[in-house]
């Protein structure tokens, strides 16, 4: 799950169409690292995305996770002559590690994306497991 960091300020400062084309770039740049053949990008709600990678192991889920946040940390977004930029905060779970079932799942993941908010933004957060 990941969310635009203060998107709120980019639509206030900048106004709707900006956020638009924020929110567009967002979708490209998801689909293009994660738009693989079985995998899906989806708008949640707002401003916050999901994607859902099959046959994906951890290992890969983070390099793709951090992929994400450093490819949208130097995006420049360009409008009337202002350059605008923006970062992601996302949370990443492993099904069925972090969740049984979609409701748990999202709810893990939720909480997760907070987390990374609290934690100043622009980061991912994953569900740490001891090694056994």
């Amino acid at each position: 799950m990941i969310d635009i960091d203060n998107f709120k300020n980019i639509n206030d400062t900048h106004g709707h169409r900006v956020g638009d084309i924020v929110l567009k770039r967002l979708a490209k740049i998801l689909l293009q690292l994660i738009g693989d053949s079985g995998n899906m990008v989806s708008r949640f709600g707002g401003e916050e995305f999901v994607g859902f990678l099959v046959e994906c192991d951890k290992k890969h889920l983070i390099e793709v996770a951090e992929s994400i946040r450093e490819t949208v940390e130097n995006t420049i977004v360009s409008f009337r002559r202002k350059k605008i930029v923006f970062t992601v905060s996302a949370g990443a779970v492993m099904y069925p590690d972090d969740g049984e079932d979609i409701l748990e799942l999202i709810d893990n993941v939720d909480h997760l994306l907070y987390k990374a908010k609290r934690e100043g933004k622009n980061r991912v957060c994953f569900i740490k497991r001891k090694k056994k």
